[in-house]
């Protein structure tokens, strides 16, 4: 490969090749395909052998280029890189927001270590503010970033602009501190975490300004042959950019002789812009308000002539030629011809800003769009930008630089209607969600004449009111936001939300809603694994997961499919619960376990209360009391700390079942009062208070036992209330030898094995074992029961209680079904649901679910799938 060098001047940078058979020093100069016309720059090359010397004589792991504009700090980082195995990142003005700077450090470094950052990526979707974020986001590209070459680095132009945030600031210097990745930065300012101590102990190598400086040989070898080469050589001091561009200009002779280096190297830009003509000069103001100067953008910007104006404009000194693809302007360049913008009359001002900001849109620059609009256009036109940037900054998780624009905006008393919509989307990912409910609603209120803004913020403001517990507020601004919405997107979350408000009312539209969310779902996994948690929760909500509680098992390959690491730990958690409401607990401490793996990969701290609860219900159910009781000890502080009510509740109910299980009534009626006045939405009272029930009723408090299993069960239709406030029931029955008591325990019994809600009957009977033998007593319970006390590791606490555990029996064939029971188990292994084989059948789908429990208890199988498989293998027999 071709080595490529470069002017050692700071504004003569043109990429060349060496052509071996004439030597070292003989080179050609290509631009995309066409030959560029060097004219005035001259054949003669040279590197700065000093500088990179230097360089590689360092030892320390951080190189830094530190000094101002015009100091040859790029083209030395560029000369020095190219011949070594390198990503690079160029610092802009988005590099103040750590989203930003992330996915491009992310990018660069993915030059050497492929696929780089991709965990990262994904944890950027779910950080509501990555201002917050900083440590998980840049431990988990530092992670990635293990295995970086010993010969490897990677370059970061113009830090400066990172330097404006000390959260960006902090991102690198944590991937500095816990990857091995070597780093070449250069910047106008010294990095804060480059501290002295770090450079004394040799950590960082630093060359200065004083380093950088042109010594008299270099700037004479750059200017050989030219006129007054001593005094313009004095009066730059030394600096690279005033000596480069005066290589360019025509001739030295009428400097004058007492300018300071900055007028300099204005007198010298001035004479490089006469050179140009008025179209070139018209050409060059829109170049120089364009941050990244692409082919693809340049075209857009100057039409036909496009090839012309570069080629023109490089040989003039004006460009520096990146790569095939892309140009560079020296700032100090940039800032010229900025002020000689600025000199236009007002209206051709706009318009070549306005040019500039189009076609930057039309490229998906936002970041320099928006710099371009706030600086140089109208207040509309910033605006406009504004609001075409936001759904693409939305979802990259740039809320800094969405924050800095909203400041300008309101600054300049900016009221339009998407400052407020904009507003709201930052007040929402940072909590403050009544706030920014009201702003959402606001800006509804004045977009009605535009149907795709307005159903964005309807959706808004259902997100809002959902997170804020006022779901039917949250049910009426999704319905509307359905009504409004345009895109397929915008659509498919407004279904999703009016499901999640629906379900949190029990309103019986709640399937429904879930229905139509389905009929659009097509192929996209996110949206998929939606659908799959949302199906799960209708089956623990109507008490039936015999139809869904597949779904637990063949989707949990298809969760790892989704990029969103919410929606795939949601679905985790959702099949987790399925699974512990099944007594499937080994299969769900399974899920948890890979919840709380997925949790910490990610670092979704607030996603590991939830995934270490699952582990602990599901621990609890395998009676591995001392793995519940650690789990929830790693849970409840936390909860407490966050005032996260839901997990707190959940976790001293789940601690009372496992003191009950030990037998220590006390103790479960002290983890009951140990829950702090918070408030919390129906269900989770509602199995709250079911626990109190149970706990009243093994103290012997049957009255008060009785009148909290009712209020729970009228508070909820969860069965996690209703199911077990219905055992609570048939214990105080029991306990009162009331007639019919032995009746109402069955019947319990038969409702949990309908749908495969088994964890309550499991809670309930090692909190009063009597339970067993009642069961045990009814003809026909015995296969169900074994099975249930064998995956709750039960044995010899049935034993106890009397129950005549059997050896386990060879697991019948199909051929010993009825001949119903082979077209139903035939459907099953076709995968049809219940209501599909009650359609193809002509029965109803309770009898279907009562033919499938026969299955089930013939086959030996413990779930569809395995009865299924059964019922397949055995038929190949």
């Amino acid at each position: 490969m071709p080595a490529a060098d470069y002017l050692a001047a700071g504004t003569a940078h043109l990429e060349i090749r060496t052509v071996p058979s004439y030597g070292p020093h003989t080179v050609q100069a290509r631009q995309a395909g066409n030959e560029l016309d060097l004219g005035a720059v001259g054949p003669k090359i040279i590197e700065r052998p000093r500088l990179t010397r230097l360089l590689d004589e360092a030892t320390a792991r951080v190189l830094m280029l530190v000094a101002p504009a015009g100091y040859g700090k790029t083209t030395l980082a560029r000369q020095w890189l190219a011949k070594r195995n390198h990503g690079w990142y160029r610092g802009t003005i988005a590099s103040s927001d750590v989203a930003a700077l992330a996915v491009g450090l992310a990018e660069a470094a993915g030059a050497v270590v492929p696929n780089a950052g991709r965990r990262m990526r994904d944890r950027l979707k779910a950080a509501s503010t990555p201002e917050a974020d900083v440590v998980p986001l840049a431990e988990l590209l530092a992670e990635d970033l293990a295995d970086w070459p010993d010969d490897a680095w990677l370059g970061f132009d113009d830090y400066q602009f990172a330097a404006d945030s000390q959260e960006s600031e902090r991102f690198v210097d944590i991937l500095v501190q816990k990857s091995p990745v070597r780093l070449l930065v250069t910047t106008r300012s010294r990095p804060a975490w480059a501290t002295a101590r770090r450079v004394l102990y040799g950590e960082i190598h630093e060359l200065a300004t004083h380093s950088l400086a042109m010594s008299q040989d270099e700037a004479a070898e750059v200017l050989a042959g030219r006129d007054q080469i001593g005094g313009i050589v004095a009066l730059a001091e030394g600096w690279p950019a005033i000596i480069g561009i005066a290589s360019l200009t025509a001739g030295l002779d009428d400097v004058p002789g007492a300018r300071m280096p900055q007028s300099l190297y204005e007198y010298f830009a001035e004479e490089l812009y006469q050179e140009a003509d008025r179209e070139l000069k018209g050409s060059l103001l829109k170049l120089a308000l364009t941050p990244a100067i692409t082919r693809d953008i340049a075209r857009h910007l100057l039409g036909p002539v496009c090839d012309q104006v570069l080629s023109t404009a490089a040989r003039l000194g004006f460009l520096i030629r990146a790569n095939d693809d892309s140009f560079d302007m020296h700032p100090l360049l940039r800032s010229f011809l900025e002020e000689k913008l600025r000199e236009l009359a007002e209206v051709d001002r706009l318009t070549i800003a306005a040019t500039v900001v189009d076609a930057l849109a039309e490229h998906g620059r936002w970041d320099d769009a928006l710099s371009v609009s706030c600086h140089f256009c109208t207040q509309d036109v910033f605006m406009k930008c504004l609001e075409s940037a936001l759904p693409s900054m939305l979802k990259q998780g740039r809320l800094t630089t969405i924050t800095g624009y909203l400041e300008v905006a309101m600054t300049r008393g900016e009221t339009a209607p998407i400052v407020d919509l904009a507003e709201a989307e930052v007040t929402f990912r940072e909590g403050q969600v009544a706030r920014s409910e009201t702003l959402a609603l606001q800006a509804h209120s004045r977009l009605q004449d535009r149907p795709a803004l307005a159903a964005r913020a309807a959706i808004l403001a259902g997100a809002s009111a959902l997170m804020g517990h006022r779901d039917e507020a949250a049910l009426r601004h999704y319905t509307n936001a359905r009504r409004l919405a345009e895109s397929p997107e915008d659509s498919q979350q407004a279904r999703w939300g009016a499901f999640l408000a629906a379900m949190a009312l029990e309103r019986p539209e709640s399937a429904e809603l879930l229905d139509d969310f389905a009929s659009e779902v097509g192929n996209d996994p996110n949206r998929l694994v939606q659908l799959a948690s949302g199906q799960l929760i209708v089956g623990i909500w109507r008490e039936d997961l015999h139809s869904v509680g597949h779904l637990s098992r063949d989707w949990a390959s298809l969760s790892r499919r989704a990029d969103d690491p919410i929606i795939r730990t949601s679905f985790l958690h959702s099949c987790a619960n399925a699974l512990v409401m099944m007594g499937e607990y080994q299969e769900a401490l399974s899920l948890a376990e890979s919840q709380i793996a997925d949790a910490r990969a990610t670092r979704l701290e607030f996603v590991l209360p939830h995934a270490l609860m699952d582990g602990a219900a599901a621990a609890l159910g395998k009676r591995d009391f001392s793995r519940c009781r650690h789990l929830l000890d790693l849970v409840e502080p936390t909860a407490r700390e966050r005032r996260a009510q839901f997990v707190l509740l959940n976790s001293l109910s789940i601690r009372a079942r496992m003191h009950l299980a030990l037998g220590s009534v006390e103790d479960a009626r002290d983890s009951l009062e140990a829950r702090p006045p918070l408030r919390s939405v129906a269900s989770m009272e509602a199995e709250f208070r079911a626990c109190e029930a149970l706990v009243s009723a093994v103290a012997g408090d049957t009255a008060q036992a009785e009148k909290a299993a009712r209020e729970a069960g009228s508070m909820s239709i969860r069965p996690e209330a209703t199911a077990l406030a219905r055992w609570v029931l048939a214990i105080v029955g029991l306990m009162r030898d009331r007639a019919g008591a032995a009746g109402h325990v069955l019947e319990a019994f038969e409702a949990g094995a309908e749908g495969s809600i088994f964890d309550p009957f499991v809670t309930a009977y090692r909190a009063y074992p009597r339970l067993l033998s009642v069961v045990s007593d009814s003809p026909g319970t015995l296969p169900l029961l074994v099975d249930i006390l064998g995956r709750a590791n039960d044995d010899d606490l049935a034993r106890s209680e009397g129950v005549r555990i059997p050896r386990p029996a060879r697991p019948r064939s199909p051929e010993d079904l009825s001949p119903r029971e082979k077209e139903v188990g035939s459907l099953v292994a076709q995968g049809l649901s219940n209501k599909e084989i009650a359609r193809l059948l002509f029965i109803s789908e309770r009898t279907v679910k009562v033919h499938l429990h026969h299955i089930f208890e013939k086959l030996g199988a413990r779930s569809r799938t395995e009865a299924a498989l059964r019922f397949t293998e055995g038929r190949q027999l």
